[in-house]
């Protein structure tokens, strides 16, 4: 069998199990993205004189090899030198915006493939702030930031069962941020585009979801940083342009930054919740009455408020 009948059989090569940087920026697009995804890619090992993903397009890879070629796949993990009291640092929205905008997307589509995140997760260390309510924040952002700038498929790093406090869950509970998760599939069930209306440039992060090319919900995240201790930041959402009525909303919130699910349940007040419901550590079953909350759109005005570490889904 010949070079190129071979490479039009193969799905996916791995050229090394490493997390790679990226230096080329990316911006915003313009209109929104697809939420599609494909199962296939190619991996490629980063040193810091390269190769990365432009060098192998633009002047390693031949018309064979590009042509053979499906999807363009990353590694991401923060590129910030974490210690393990820097939670309010890393689940910034600005943090997340800014390792993205690294991700070389333009250069696959720029080939006509798609790119997907081939591995990712909080970050490439291991503290106790991954299991954190705060990590599962930065897990809903990251994720839709990651989507509505071109990648198709984010996967989540998972270790061994047990042995990381980065996984969703262990052996006898789930891990917070788990819920974020769960948020996520949440927001962009039944979408078919995503777009990010804001900059990047605080803390506060927005999301449209479209469905048959209308606004079918909007996504709020505050990812300030609250200890537990003392009074909780409020910060208001304002979107404009909207049909006047009322919508109805679900709200993804926990007692703190720091909120960790504990294996004793005994009180659901100081666990996180989505619209009033947990997850129960026996069984994975939601636990609770699911509450949505209800605002009203006035002269095309909708102004909700959240709590530093909360995140809302506004059905439109």
């Amino acid at each position: 069998m010949g070079i190129s009948q071979y490479l039009k059989l193969l799905s996916l090569v791995s050229v090394a199990n490493a997390a790679p940087n990226y230096t080329v920026p990316r911006t915003l697009p313009e209109s929104a993205l697809p939420l599609d995804a494909s199962p296939v890619g190619v991996s490629y090992l980063f040193e810091s004189e390269g190769p990365n993903l432009p060098y192998l397009v633009n002047e390693a890879y031949n018309k064979t090899v590009r042509a053979a070629t499906k999807v363009y796949n990353g590694h991401l993990y923060a590129f910030s030198n974490a210690s393990m009291n820097d939670l309010d640092v890393e689940m910034s929205h600005q943090r997340t915006v800014e390792d993205l905008n690294l991700l070389p997307i333009s250069t696959a589509r720029s080939v006509g493939r798609p790119y997907i995140i081939g591995e990712t997760g909080f970050h490439g260390l291991d503290y106790e702030m991954d299991a954190t309510f705060g990590s599962a924040i930065q897990t809903v952002d990251k994720t839709l930031r990651a989507l509505s700038i071109g990648t198709q498929r984010l996967f989540y790093h998972q270790g061994t069962i047990n042995q990381a406090f980065f996984n969703w869950w262990r052996s006898d509970q789930l891990n917070a941020n788990f819920y974020g998760a769960y948020f996520r599939a949440l927001a962009t069930a039944g979408g078919d585009h995503i777009m990010a209306s804001d900059n990047g440039s605080d803390r506060y992060a927005q999301y449209i979801i479209y469905r048959k090319g209308k606004p079918f919900k909007l996504i709020f995240v505050n990812t300030d940083y609250y200890s537990g201790i003392g009074s909780r930041s409020t910060t208001s959402f304002t979107v404009t342009g909207l049909r006047n009525g009322a919508v109805k909303a679900l709200r993804m919130t926990g007692p703190s930054s720091e909120t960790i699910v504990p294996l004793t349940q005994t009180n659901p007040d100081l666990e996180p919740s989505i619209a009033g419901q947990y997850f129960s550590n026996q069984n994975c079953d939601l636990k609770g009455v699911q509450r949505f909350e209800t605002f009203n759109v006035k002269k095309g005005k909708l102004v909700t408020d959240l709590k530093a570490s909360e995140a809302l889904i506004v059905y439109l």
